[in-house]
């Protein structure tokens, strides 16, 4: 299936769209709606979708070589609000949106409630805080999540 199909329909609504990095893959604005749409449509009324994507303001241009060595990838940049997603030998190409990109096509998908969840750790573990503390300072990631109404 292609997530721009803007035919698909489950043949049930689902109440939750759970998505990990889906909308990076979206290559064009038009396409991000597409996805969008696609989630929108195979909601329920009341439905919600949670998307755990690249942080619209994590600057692709600076290294962040401690993604490497504590999560075993790497975000290279390769132009302007594109990068690569590096694994060992496997390179995945990534498009980073804004977030009043992103707002928009959701809300041009019927989906409403738009909300950035900020990453956080549990508390009581202060040497995992320490030892994240760059990563709370500097998020390549965010949770995101809309309702349909």
């Amino acid at each position: 299936m292609d997530a721009r199909d803007d035919t698909f329909r489950l043949a049930e609504p689902a109440d939750l769209v759970a998505a990990m990095y889906l909308l990076v893959y979206a290559q064009t604005a038009i396409d991000l709606g597409r996805m969008v749409r696609l989630i929108a449509r195979n909601l329920i009324p009341g439905g919600r979708f949670v998307t755990y994507t690249l942080h619209p303001d994590f600057d692709l241009t600076q290294p962040a070589p401690r993604l490497l060595e504590q999560f075993g990838f790497d975000i290279q940049p390769t132009g302007a609000g594109r990068a690569d997603l590096v694994i060992g030998d496997l390179r995945v190409g990534l498009y980073q949106w804004s977030r009043a990109e992103h707002e928009a096509r959701l809300e041009a998908a019927g989906l409403t409630d738009v909300r950035w969840h900020p990453l956080a750790l549990p508390p009581g573990d202060p040497e995992l805080a320490r030892s994240l503390a760059w990563c709370l300072e500097r998020p390549h990631c965010v949770v995101l999540s809309a309702a349909k109404p």
